[in-house]
């Protein structure tokens, strides 16, 4: 197995932020380069930079520039930073880009990072609103294989266990390979 690219979905709400920062730990405790960004909510909802560890808002003041999305309104600022967090973190391991939804199928949001990820075609880790999977897999058609894990409230330690057994197998893969994979 050369690759261990997942797309993680699931109603909203469900943890699957939460469980992909689980998973940055894990990978992270094996000395692993880990890059991308995921979105956090604690009292307010922020851009997590994996890379520098650093966590910006995600929701614009009224006087900021924003993009309106539903009820949020996304800081535009910090969402270019979180594209550049992104950029500079493509020869990562592992490359997380969460929250993908309506505005990447309307060229917005992750739009301009997306198809770079997706051709980089190796250890990727999405996370895809479940509404719109579907259509996500359309428009970004899978040039590698993919495990689609779908996460709901009942099975989020197992999801846990199944991700990082998958990276475990990876990883041995690697070894038994002589790949170079953990030398960095």
């Amino acid at each position: 197995m050369n690759n261990v690219s997942m797309i993680i979905t699931g109603q909203k709400g469900i943890g699957k932020s939460t469980l992909c920062y689980k998973v940055i730990e894990y990978l992270q405790n094996l000395n692993i380069k880990v890059g991308g960004v995921i979105t956090l909510q604690n009292d307010k909802k922020s851009f997590y930079l994996i890379g520098s560890k650093l966590k910006i808002p995600f929701e614009a003041k009224e006087n900021e520039s924003y993009i309106q999305i539903g009820r949020f309104r996304i800081h535009r600022e910090n969402l270019d930073r979180a594209i550049s967090s992104i950029r500079s973190s493509m020869e990562s391991q592992f490359l997380f880009l969460d929250e993908i939804g309506i505005l990447e199928l309307q060229g917005q949001g992750y739009y301009p990072i997306l198809s770079s990820v997706v051709l980089r075609g190796k250890n990727n880790i999405f996370v895809v609103k479940e509404k719109i999977l579907d259509e996500f897999q359309k428009i970004y058609p899978r040039t590698q294989s993919y495990q689609v894990i779908h996460v709901n409230n009942q099975n989020l330690d197992y999801s846990l266990t199944e991700i990082k057994n998958l990276i475990d197998k990876h990883l041995m893969d690697l070894v038994r390979n002589d790949s170079g994979f953990l030398k960095s």
